[in-house]
Protein backbone atom coordinates (compact mmCIF):
# COMPACT_ATOMS: atom_id res chain seq x y z
CA UNK A 1 0.00 0.00 0.00
CA UNK A 2 3.34 2.34 0.92
CA UNK A 3 4.25 1.19 -2.33
CA UNK A 4 1.38 2.10 -4.67
CA UNK A 5 0.93 5.35 -2.54
CA UNK A 6 4.67 6.61 -3.07
CA UNK A 7 4.35 5.75 -6.87
CA UNK A 8 0.87 7.73 -7.21
CA UNK A 9 2.70 10.41 -5.24
CA UNK A 10 5.61 10.38 -7.59
CA UNK A 11 3.54 9.98 -11.04
CA UNK A 12 1.73 13.14 -9.77
CA UNK A 13 4.88 14.74 -9.48
CA UNK A 14 6.44 13.86 -12.53
CA UNK A 15 3.18 15.33 -13.92
CA UNK A 16 3.80 18.65 -12.32
CA UNK A 17 7.36 18.75 -13.39
CA UNK A 18 6.71 18.23 -17.12
CA UNK A 19 3.70 20.93 -16.61
CA UNK A 20 5.81 23.46 -15.31
CA UNK A 21 8.24 22.56 -18.14
CA UNK A 22 5.85 23.23 -20.69
CA UNK A 23 4.99 26.66 -18.65
CA UNK A 24 8.77 27.49 -18.75
CA UNK A 25 8.56 26.82 -22.54
CA UNK A 26 5.77 28.83 -23.34
CA UNK A 27 7.28 31.22 -21.32
CA UNK A 28 10.67 31.38 -23.17
CA UNK A 29 8.95 31.47 -26.81
CA UNK A 30 6.75 34.39 -25.80
CA UNK A 31 9.71 36.02 -25.03
CA UNK A 32 11.39 35.39 -28.22
CA UNK A 33 8.87 35.77 -30.44
CA UNK A 34 7.72 38.86 -28.41
CA UNK A 35 3.82 38.00 -27.47
CA UNK A 36 1.49 40.31 -25.62
CA UNK A 37 0.86 39.56 -22.32
CA UNK A 38 -3.03 38.53 -23.28
CA UNK A 39 -1.77 35.32 -25.41
CA UNK A 40 0.49 33.69 -23.19
CA UNK A 41 -2.00 34.09 -20.53
CA UNK A 42 -4.32 32.68 -22.84
CA UNK A 43 -1.49 30.06 -24.10
CA UNK A 44 -0.89 29.30 -20.37
CA UNK A 45 -3.35 29.68 -18.48
CA UNK A 46 -5.07 25.91 -18.37
CA UNK A 47 -1.19 25.10 -17.72
CA UNK A 48 -1.00 26.90 -14.80
CA UNK A 49 -4.56 26.09 -13.57
CA UNK A 50 -3.05 22.37 -13.78
CA UNK A 51 0.16 22.97 -11.98
CA UNK A 52 -1.84 24.27 -9.33
CA UNK A 53 -3.94 21.75 -8.93
CA UNK A 54 -1.37 19.09 -8.83
CA UNK A 55 0.69 21.08 -6.50
CA UNK A 56 -3.15 20.99 -3.99
CA UNK A 57 -2.88 17.41 -4.62
CA UNK A 58 0.48 16.90 -3.45
CA UNK A 59 0.45 19.07 -0.82
CA UNK A 60 -2.97 17.20 0.56
CA UNK A 61 -0.73 13.94 -0.04
CA UNK A 62 1.94 15.47 2.23
CA UNK A 63 -0.90 16.56 4.92
CA UNK A 64 -1.96 13.30 4.80
CA UNK A 65 0.89 11.60 5.42
CA UNK A 66 2.03 14.08 8.19
CA UNK A 67 -2.00 13.80 9.76
CA UNK A 68 -1.07 9.98 9.80
CA UNK A 69 2.61 10.11 11.30
CA UNK A 70 1.25 12.64 14.18
CA UNK A 71 -1.76 9.95 14.92
CA UNK A 72 0.24 7.20 15.03
CA UNK A 73 2.73 8.44 17.47
CA UNK A 74 -0.07 10.08 19.81
CA UNK A 75 -1.55 6.37 19.84
CA UNK A 76 1.52 4.94 21.02
CA UNK A 77 2.32 7.94 23.50
CA UNK A 78 -1.40 7.29 24.64
CA UNK A 79 -0.87 3.60 24.91
CA UNK A 80 2.12 3.62 27.10
CA UNK A 81 1.09 6.35 29.18
CA UNK A 82 -0.19 5.35 32.53
CA UNK A 83 -3.88 5.95 32.76
CA UNK A 84 -2.89 8.65 36.34
CA UNK A 85 -0.75 10.27 34.38
CA UNK A 86 -1.32 14.17 34.70
CA UNK A 87 -0.54 14.84 31.06
CA UNK A 88 -2.47 12.09 29.84
CA UNK A 89 -5.91 14.51 29.23
CA UNK A 90 -4.41 16.73 27.44
CA UNK A 91 -2.59 14.06 24.84
CA UNK A 92 -5.62 12.31 24.86
CA UNK A 93 -7.07 16.17 23.28
CA UNK A 94 -4.62 16.57 21.08
CA UNK A 95 -5.16 12.49 19.72
CA UNK A 96 -8.96 13.56 19.39
CA UNK A 97 -7.84 16.52 17.56
CA UNK A 98 -5.58 14.46 14.81
CA UNK A 99 -8.41 12.00 14.87
CA UNK A 100 -10.79 14.46 13.41
CA UNK A 101 -8.05 16.34 11.56
CA UNK A 102 -6.77 13.12 9.32
CA UNK A 103 -10.44 11.78 9.10
CA UNK A 104 -11.50 15.31 7.69
CA UNK A 105 -8.48 15.05 5.07
CA UNK A 106 -9.06 11.77 4.01
CA UNK A 107 -12.57 13.00 2.93
CA UNK A 108 -11.09 16.32 1.25
CA UNK A 109 -8.80 13.57 -0.29
CA UNK A 110 -11.58 11.42 -1.85
CA UNK A 111 -10.73 8.83 0.60
CA UNK A 112 -14.02 8.79 2.24
CA UNK A 113 -14.31 4.92 2.25
CA UNK A 114 -11.35 5.10 4.82
CA UNK A 115 -12.72 8.25 6.14
CA UNK A 116 -13.67 6.57 9.67
CA UNK A 117 -10.73 4.77 10.38
CA UNK A 118 -9.15 7.19 12.23
CA UNK A 119 -12.37 7.24 14.54
CA UNK A 120 -12.46 3.48 14.67
CA UNK A 121 -9.09 3.10 15.47
CA UNK A 122 -9.54 5.79 18.31
CA UNK A 123 -12.49 3.63 19.90
CA UNK A 124 -10.44 0.38 19.89
CA UNK A 125 -8.04 2.42 21.41
CA UNK A 126 -10.70 3.72 23.67
CA UNK A 127 -11.99 0.12 24.57
CA UNK A 128 -8.47 -1.37 24.94
CA UNK A 129 -7.88 0.96 27.57
CA UNK A 130 -11.11 0.62 29.06
CA UNK A 131 -10.39 -3.13 29.28
CA UNK A 132 -6.94 -2.94 30.83
CA UNK A 133 -8.55 -0.76 33.56
CA UNK A 134 -11.66 -2.80 34.25
CA UNK A 135 -9.13 -6.16 34.33
CA UNK A 136 -6.98 -3.79 36.96
CA UNK A 137 -10.34 -3.33 38.82
CA UNK A 138 -11.73 -6.85 38.68
CA UNK A 139 -7.70 -8.50 39.60
CA UNK A 140 -7.45 -5.26 42.45
CA UNK A 141 -11.28 -6.81 43.85
CA UNK A 142 -10.09 -10.63 43.31
CA UNK A 143 -7.21 -9.65 45.46
CA UNK A 144 -9.28 -8.04 47.99
CA UNK A 145 -11.57 -11.57 48.21
CA UNK A 146 -8.97 -13.73 48.84
CA UNK A 147 -7.33 -11.63 51.47
CA UNK A 148 -10.82 -11.20 52.90
CA UNK A 149 -11.04 -15.27 52.68
CA UNK A 150 -7.39 -15.78 54.08
CA UNK A 151 -8.20 -13.50 57.29
CA UNK A 152 -12.23 -15.20 57.28
CA UNK A 153 -10.24 -18.57 57.16
CA UNK A 154 -7.73 -17.66 59.50
CA UNK A 155 -10.21 -16.19 62.50
CA UNK A 156 -12.45 -19.40 62.13
CA UNK A 157 -9.58 -21.87 62.57
CA UNK A 158 -8.23 -19.75 65.53
CA UNK A 159 -11.54 -19.40 67.41
CA UNK A 160 -12.40 -23.69 66.74
CA UNK A 161 -8.53 -24.23 68.02
CA UNK A 162 -8.05 -21.73 70.78
CA UNK A 163 -4.52 -20.63 68.45
CA UNK A 164 -3.06 -17.65 67.30
CA UNK A 165 -2.12 -18.90 63.94
CA UNK A 166 -1.55 -16.92 60.66
CA UNK A 167 -2.22 -17.81 56.56
CA UNK A 168 1.25 -19.04 56.13
CA UNK A 169 0.94 -21.35 59.25
CA UNK A 170 -2.39 -23.19 58.26
CA UNK A 171 -0.87 -23.57 54.69
CA UNK A 172 2.36 -24.94 55.97
CA UNK A 173 0.58 -26.77 58.39
CA UNK A 174 -1.89 -28.36 55.14
CA UNK A 175 0.75 -28.96 52.92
Amino acid sequence: CITKWNNQKQEIMDTKAAVDGKISGLNAKAERRGWSEARLNRETSELKEQSASLGKTLNTMNDLENSQNRYKTLEQDLYFMPQNDPARASKQQEFDEEAEKLKSLKQEAGLSKNADEATTMAKVRELKTEHLVNAANITSQYDNDIAAKKVETVTKYNSLTGDSADFNTLKTNSD
